[in-house]
């Protein structure tokens, strides 16, 4: 979440956000995954961003002012987990 928070003003340039929210445990003083992803989720939702798909650890958001950008665009949020991109719609 550091890394998404770091983005700063330039968050809202940014299409779609894949991320790890929690690491079981990995870092000491790490919250527990509940929390891990409430607080994700919420500074998510406060930037703008929808969520599309979730795992135990993972995430997956779409900047919803950039939908008609990216539908216009043809624009593939692929990563290595999903190289043909993941469906948000």
């Amino acid at each position: 979440m550091n890394v998404v928070k770091s983005c700063g003003k330039y968050l809202d340039k940014v299409c779609f956000i894949f991320s790890e929210y929690y690491a079981h445990s990995a870092y000491e003083g790490e919250k527990n995954q509940s929390e891990c992803y409430e607080e994700f989720q919420s500074f998510m939702y406060k930037n703008g961003f929808k969520l599309f798909y979730r795992t135990g650890t993972d995430v997956a958001y779409i900047n919803e002012s950039l939908i008609p950008h990216i539908i216009e665009n043809n624009i593939i949020n692929d990563c290595i987990e999903f190289q043909n991109g993941l469906n948000w719609l």
